[in-house]
């Protein structure tokens, strides 16, 4: 019996990530408020005053085109504004930064902007439903390697670790407050320290080459270095299956953060919020002016865009599909594009490999094809995906199968689930360099094309 090449995906992501966020021996399960997600999108935004916003290529064709905000098709008309939102499974967007590569931009700096934009927004418009967010910022660099390195070490550094141990610190007095309520008196500030430091927290992120590579040299340091942050759990999803299985990419936020934008005119724009001259002065005064008008339409409703796109609701329903929390194995495993034609005992076989797979990631933080091949190889071929018709093609398929890499052999980002904090994982000189070498080859084949 055949099975696509996506099963044993997730599969892997069902077991690691079921590892991980479980109660262990002397842990307890990491809470859903600690549970997060970091993921990214991007759109392109127009000059032209009638329809500044132009969602329909997005992150999509920036990626394939290895384009950025000065380098598009649209070089005259257009910019383009990346997002790197923060979400946990409480439905909580956490921090979001807004990204503008441009090569006006001689340095790269991350600004926050939090204050401007929650306080200021709320005073000008009389609005109190932006008190929830706990971060925004704004990173401006120029589009070159050097700026993209700085980006994401940025992002890994300043953004994403603070936030997550602060709302980690802001859990366990959420704790202590509801202990009180029962009667317990309260603890010291260096016993609740104690008490914030067993909270486990776990990061789940994509493969994306320059984010995985800021993640794992920035936990490789020793737990003396790290401090606080060697809590933090890291969890990459299974190549090609990510778009699938982000909350947020399964959720509607990005695809409502799109609507909302693309509908905003200069036409219905009427007053500007009085703190955007501040953001004009201090971030947008290097670019040009069409450049800096037109950032500056979006980044002045960039406050009402997040709060309409990231709500609770909106948030949970992602994690929710995805089957990530509450966690469903069924759920999970039916967002494969296999999973339909499956026949009943298939189903029931991927669904009982998962706990089966837990030990293994335990022990070693990802599974093999091996450790699948003994989980479910009795109702599942894992060997070809789909063969061709043809004999000659059935032939050709099987030798390009024997001459793979195992995917334990591959660079992280290629490979299934794996548990990145794990000891038996984290092996920073061997793993970057190989995803080096892949993201310079990919690079350089592009270009020639």
């Amino acid at each position: 019996m055949q099975a696509n090449a996506d099963i044993p995906n997730f599969i892997s992501i069902g077991a690691v990530y079921q590892a991980v966020v479980e109660e262990r021996e002397g842990q307890s399960a990491i809470r859903p408020s600690l549970i997060l997600n970091t993921d990214s999108t991007s759109l392109l935004l127009h000059h032209d005053a009638s329809t500044i916003f132009v969602t329909r290529k997005g992150s999509k064709y920036l990626r394939s085109h290895n384009l950025a905000a000065s380098s598009t098709e649209l070089q005259k008309k257009g910019r383009a504004i990346g997002l790197i939102p923060t979400i946990s499974a409480e439905g909580e967007l956490l921090a979001a930064v807004f990204v503008i590569k441009d090569s006006k931009f001689k340095d790269s700096k991350l600004f926050e902007v939090s204050d401007i934009f929650i306080n200021s927004y709320n005073h000008f418009y009389s609005l109190g439903y932006l008190d929830q967010l706990h971060k925004i910022w704004v990173w401006t660099g120029p589009a070159t390697k050097e700026g993209r390195k700085h980006l994401m070490n940025c992002i890994v550094k300043d953004v994403i670790v603070p936030t997550a141990l602060s709302t980690r610190q802001r859990v366990a007095n959420e704790i202590q407050q509801a202990r009180c309520k029962l009667g317990d008196p309260p603890l010291s500030p260096t016993m609740l320290q104690r008490e914030a430091e067993k909270l486990r927290i776990l990061l789940t992120v994509d493969g994306e080459y320059q984010q995985l590579s800021a993640l794992i040299e920035y936990f490789s340091q020793s737990s003396e270095v790290l401090g606080p942050a060697k809590a933090i759990e890291l969890i990459k999803f299974s190549a090609s299956c990510s778009k699938t299985m982000q909350p947020a990419d399964v959720s509607k936020s990005f695809m409502v953060f799109k609507s909302v934008a693309k509908k905003l005119t200069f036409s219905k724009v009427v007053d500007e919020p009085f703190y955007m001259q501040k953001v004009r002065e201090v971030i947008l005064s290097p670019l040009a002016a069409a450049s800096r008008r037109t950032y500056a339409q979006f980044l002045a409703h960039a406050p009402a865009f997040l709060s309409t796109a990231f709500t609770i609701s909106i948030v949970t329903a992602g994690w929710q599909r995805a089957g990530l929390h509450p966690f469903d194995a069924e759920i999970l495993l039916s967002q494969c594009t296999s999973w339909s034609r499956l026949k009943e005992v298939q189903a029931k076989a991927a669904i009982a490999a998962i706990p089966k797979l837990m030990g293994i990631a335990i022990s070693r933080g990802e599974m093999t094809d091996i450790d699948l091949q003994a989980a479910v190889g009795d109702v599942f071929d894992l060997s070809v995906s789909q063969l061709p018709q043809s004999t000659e093609s059935i032939s050709n398929t099987h030798q390009k199968a024997k001459s793979k890499k195992p995917l334990e052999k591959r660079p992280l980002n290629h490979r299934r689930a794996i548990h990145l904090t794990h000891a038996k994982i984290l092996q920073i000189d061997e793993d970057i360099s190989r995803m080096a070498a892949e993201n310079d080859t990919r690079v350089a084949t592009q270009v020639t094309q």
